[in-house]
């Protein structure tokens, strides 16, 4: 499948990130619109961006009828648990947010996450307004497996 991506310049980070990993598809095989074409299930930390989530995926929804995204938000700790758990019997979820380095690294390892790098070398455009240094925590051996939903800005920090 490859997604479509809204004509309007209004996509924000994460909309691009869904596109780039429902366009990857899960590790369990399942397509964009599930098993039972009953919508992507996506899983994501409410800290401080569940808003930005919600209008992410509502727009994507409206674009993409046949591909709809539903998400589940979980506080931190019952959220790793609960992603260690479901990614573990191979029943983790098409989307989800996640830490870069070694957290990602076991995912990519036991062959649980997508590799995006052909998605991300397929759009240049996007691909450049991401710094390299963001996108390292995301790849290993040359590849990349993840898309930053924030922190994409370099932190600059002056001293006198």
């Amino acid at each position: 499948m490859t997604p479509r991506m809204p004509s309007r310049a209004l996509i924000a980070v994460p909309a691009a990130a869904l596109a780039l990993t429902l366009a990857a598809c899960g590790s369990s095989g399942r397509t964009a619109g599930g098993a039972d074409g009953g919508g992507t299930l996506a899983w994501a930390l409410t800290q401080g961006s569940e808003a930005t989530f919600r209008a992410s995926a509502t727009q994507w929804n409206k674009d993409e009828p046949d591909n709809k995204i539903t998400y589940q938000f979980f506080q931190n700790d019952p959220y790793k648990q609960k992603l260690r758990t479901a990614v573990g019997a191979g029943n983790g979820p098409v989307l989800f947010e996640n830490w870069g380095g070694g957290g990602l690294k076991s995912y990519v390892d036991a062959g649980k996450v997508a590799d995006l790098t052909a998605d991300l070398d397929a759009s240049p455009a996007w691909k450049n307004r991401i710094f390299p240094s963001v996108l390292k925590s995301a790849t290993f051996d040359g590849k990349v497996y993840g898309v930053p939903v924030n922190g994409v800005q370099p932190v600059v920090l002056y001293y006198n």
